[in-house]
This record gives C-alpha cells, structure tokens and sequence, in this order.
C-alpha cells in the first residue's frame, strides 16, 4: 500500500510539473499577446530569435543548453527531469500559443485590453509556477543561476535574481527589444499569486 502511495505521488508530480511548463508557456504568450513586454529573459530570447532570424523555440535551447552547463558543474542539486522538461520545450509551447492567440484574437487594439492581457498572464503565470516548483523535479536552467550565485557568492537570492533579470532587460533593451509593464509585472508581481495557488491548489491536488 505504501509503495503505491509512493506512485501515486509520483506520477502526480510528473503530471504537475508537466502542466506546470505548458501553463508557464501559455502566460508567456499572454505575455507576449500584450505587446507590454514579457519577463526578462523571454524577452531577451524573442529578441534575439528575431534578430537570427530564427524559431524561438529553436533559439531558446542554445541558452538554455548553456546554463545548463553552468548548472550541472556548480548546481547539480537541482537538476532533474524538471530541468530537461523546461529548458528543452518551454520554447515551443511559447511558440505555440503565441500562434493560436494571434490566430484567434488577432492583435490587442486598445492599452486597456494590452493591460488586461497583462493581468491575466500574471495569474496563469503564476499558476503554472506554482505546478512546477510544488513538483520539484528540477529548476529551469535559466533559474538556477540566481540559485548558484546565492549559493556560491552567498549574496541574498532575491539579490541575485534581480541582477540575472536587469542583466537580461538591459541586454533586451540594447538590442531594440520590448521592456514594459509586462517586464516589470514579471520581475515582481508573481509572489503573492504563487503563494496563493500552492496554499489553494497545487499542494493540495500534487500532495
């Protein structure tokens, strides 16, 4: 009995953290939809997949395959299938619903409906974190290294992601990207809606 308990539990943090990356991918796309700007990172890779003229998803495992590098030599603590799951397809579901929402709504044609669309990647954002971390089965590539540098540096975390998060806008914003609402919306506004969903829902349904 116990040991179907542990299956149970496992495969319930797979499907988890599964839906955790697919829900992640469609705030990003509501994100994206807005026009307002995405979270830094997703901005700094839509710009740069423009700029190559390449697949987002295509371009988002060359980053991700590089700190991946850096997380398998200096954080290999938190790899796990999560890590593989996130860094190898987020990208795509990115792309994915990206495409269907334009297809379907076409673009937002007024700041309010681009703020609303703002709000609402917030929540489904936040939503699909809260999945992903409750699963814990591995940190995105990307969000390991604020880890590592709070481990190695000793620095405060939250220090070291705003630093990983303004490098990435300010690269963003060099290279002719958007940053705006959404970017800051990103960077800070998560918190609380996270907290919300694991009290309410992933802890509940995942454990």
């Amino acid at each position: 009995m116990k040991e179907q308990n542990k299956i149970d539990l496992s495969v319930r943090r797979i499907i988890g953290m599964v839906l955790g990356v697919v829900i992640i991918g469609l705030g990003c796309a509501i994100f994206k939809h807005s026009a307002l700007g995405n979270d830094p990172i997703t901005a700094f890779n839509l710009r740069t997949a423009e700029i190559l003229g390449i697949n987002f998803g295509v371009w988002q495992l060359v980053p991700n395959l590089i700190f991946l590098v850096f997380e398998f030599i200096w954080g290999r603590k938190y790899i796990g299938i999560g890590t593989i799951v996130n860094g190898g397809f987020i990208g795509f579901v990115i792309s994915f619903f990206s495409d269907m929402l334009y297809n379907v709504l076409g673009s937002p044609e007024t700041i309010v409906h681009q703020v609303i669309f703002v709000m609402i990647g917030v929540i489904v954002t936040s939503l699909g974190v809260s999945f992903y971390q409750t699963a814990n089965l591995g940190i995105g590539p990307y969000d390991s290294i604020s880890l590592m540098m709070h481990d190695h540096l000793k620095f405060p975390y939250f220090g070291c992601r705003l630093f990983t998060d303004a490098l990435a806008a300010a690269f963003t914003f060099f290279m002719g990207g958007l940053i705006g609402l959404g970017t800051l919306v990103s960077a800070f506004g998560f918190g609380p809606f996270i907290a919300f969903f694991n009290k309410r829902i992933s802890e509940k349904w995942i454990y």
